[in-house]
């Protein structure tokens, strides 16, 4: 208990801070050991594109946030969603990778808790969180490849802290 309470404190914050991360330790109960696992519900698809120099911003809300080169042309767009599941109350931490193939890069991501990595966030009294995510599409028109349904890939990792 007492290792658990000195990584609760952060400078500055004093006595109070401990008090209340001990009280929350309390009604937190024993950890479970419950595996941390993220689920996709709805997978992030930013509609139609052109093969042209640009990049589409897609947020949170399902939809295109930001296109200055005039690249998407139409489709249905998804903000990818996730639900997280683990021990109630455990905090983790969060990040993101994206990739790049046949001319698309996938990268600079937002999520509904911040922008990755996110160092502590916490689940709720049921173990879970809905997490909604947002991401950057860059063409490169030379080597990209004209065609429906290009996929890209990008990695989340989430760890208990």
């Amino acid at each position: 208990m007492e290792l658990l309470a000195k990584q609760a404190v952060r400078p500055g914050r004093g006595w109070i801070a401990l008090t209340m991360a001990l009280v929350a330790l309390i009604q937190a109960g024993p950890v479970c050991g419950v595996d941390l696992s993220i689920v996709e519900t709805v997978t992030m698809d930013f509609g139609a594109v052109l093969d042209d120099d640009g990049a589409v911003v897609l947020g949170l809300a399902d939809a295109i946030t930001a296109d200055p080169a005039g690249i998407h042309v139409g489709g249905a767009v998804f903000s990818g969603q996730y639900t997280i599941s683990g021990d109630p109350f455990a905090a983790f931490s969060l990040s993101v990778a994206g990739s790049s193939a046949s001319g698309l890069t996938l990268d600079t991501f937002v999520t509904s808790e911040g922008v990755p990595p996110l160092l502590s966030v916490a689940l709720n009294g049921f173990g879970e969180m809905d997490l909604q995510m947002g991401a950057t599409l860059t063409v490169d028109e030379v080597s990209a490849a004209p065609g429906l349904d290009q996929p890209l890939s990008y990695t989340i990792t989430v760890d208990y802290n």
